[in-house]
């Protein structure tokens, strides 16, 4: 799964993103990343050149935007008090999309180093060295 920070590289044209989209056959984003990255457009700049780059990302036939489903809940719960018995506290959003790659078996394919401290979270961050 494919958290915002990956996404936005690959829209910014980081060839590394780029490849990698262009060689998986199947990647998947949830409807909280399909959110930051629409609110990104909102407040860009250049709203109508990342609308349309935001339109060919999720139009790609290799990407999938998974539901959240009941399910994601325990998984977020689970995280979320994990991490404020550990005195780290992640924002809500990045919660719920490492609770969604949990309850679809999925790795998270991120820049953001505040996921290393979820437990159990599979992290595949080393795709794009």
């Amino acid at each position: 799964m494919l958290d915002t920070s990956v996404c936005v590289a690959a829209q910014r044209d980081h060839e590394p993103e780029r490849a990698l989209l262009r060689s998986t056959a199947c990647l998947a984003i949830n409807p909280i990343v399909a959110a930051e990255l629409h609110l990104g457009v909102a407040l860009s700049s250049s709203p109508a050149l990342n609308r349309r780059r935001l339109a060919a990302l999720l139009g790609s036939p290799r990407l999938r935007v998974l539901p959240i489903v009941g399910e994601t809940g325990r998984y977020y719960a689970l995280i979320k008090s994990q991490l404020q018995r550990k005195g780290r506290p992640l924002p809500d959003n990045d919660v719920w999309i490492a609770a969604s790659a949990m309850e679809h078996g999925l790795a998270l394919l991120t820049y953001d180093r505040h996921f290393d401290h979820i437990d159990g979270l599979l992290l595949a961050d080393e795709l794009l060295l």
